[in-house]
């Protein structure tokens, strides 16, 4: 009885690994809706009924653009962001020399992705640089599901054996392969819910700026602005060096001495 229980374990091991194999190798090329709701095999028009399959897809994309008030724009974005229902997971601004930057990362709902493009499009003109990608998740998403399906079929049946189960040790090695099952299952679940977030939310790296005014009087202002730090650095660098000013100035005085010396003994 007891060598039949193992049996029964190892047999249900192996037709787990196996069905786990065929789900990351082995598994059948998904269905894919077309632009005219056909599927990949009826399109001939050959009867087909196996369930047409919605596309799973990943947007991400980056645009910039310059404009006039970069506190007006940022405003303008986060509202329009909060009216498409989406958020913003980070944000950056940047002061540099002739320029004020701002960055803004979205994560926006997918049906709104390209509302937002059109948006910034239309209010902001001509885009100077625009990239979009799109990633075709479905076949993975498709495989994901079904090895949990399976895995989970498997833990069904682990449980059955463990009521079965007469002594430790059998309860042990069922609970070793449940273990196991579990891990498994957690793992895919976990990668199913992070392409599901990703599908369902398009992330969007928006980037815009502004020209600063070069007028004359700024460059003045600049320049006596530097000039005066420049000043202090050189008195606070001269604090670093009395010692070797004081060697320097007695230096002189001992070498004028000298001379003066020198030319009362001439002149007597």
């Amino acid at each position: 009885m007891k060598n039949y229980f193992l049996i029964l374990v190892a047999a249900l091991f192996f037709l787990g690994c196996q069905s786990n194999n065929f789900s990351e190798g082995g598994a059948p090329a998904p269905q894919f809706q077309k632009e005219d709701g056909l599927t990949n095999d009826n399109i001939g028009g050959q009867p087909d009924d196996i369930p047409v399959i919605e596309r799973q897809l990943i947007k991400t994309g980056s645009v910039s653009f310059k404009t006039g008030d970069i506190q007006k724009t940022a405003f303008n974005i986060k509202a329009q962001i909060k009216k498409l229902n989406g958020y913003i997971s980070s944000e950056s601004s940047n002061d540099f020399d002739h320029r004020l930057v701002q960055e803004i990362q979205v994560r926006i709902p997918a049906e709104h992705f390209d509302s937002l493009i059109y948006h910034l499009t239309s209010t902001y003109g001509k885009l100077e640089s625009k990239n979009i990608t799109i990633s075709d998740v479905t076949e993975e998403y498709l495989d994901i599901q079904a090895r949990i399906k399976t895995k989970k079929e498997l833990e069904a049946r682990y449980f059955e054996i463990l009521k079965q189960a007469k002594n430790v040790s059998e309860i042990l090695q069922v609970e070793e392969q449940l273990n196991k099952v579990r891990t498994v299952i957690e793992t895919a679940e976990g990668r199913l819910r992070y392409l599901k977030n990703k599908v369902g939310f398009s992330t969007l790296d928006i980037y815009f700026y502004t020209e600063k005014s070069n007028s004359f009087f700024l460059e003045v202002g600049k320049g006596l602005t530097g000039g005066w730090e420049g000043f202090k650095t050189f008195l606070i660098g001269l604090t670093y060096l009395w010692p070797f000013l004081i060697l320097v100035a007695l230096g002189v005085w001992f070498i004028v001495r000298y001379e003066r010396r020198r030319r009362q003994k001439k002149n007597s």
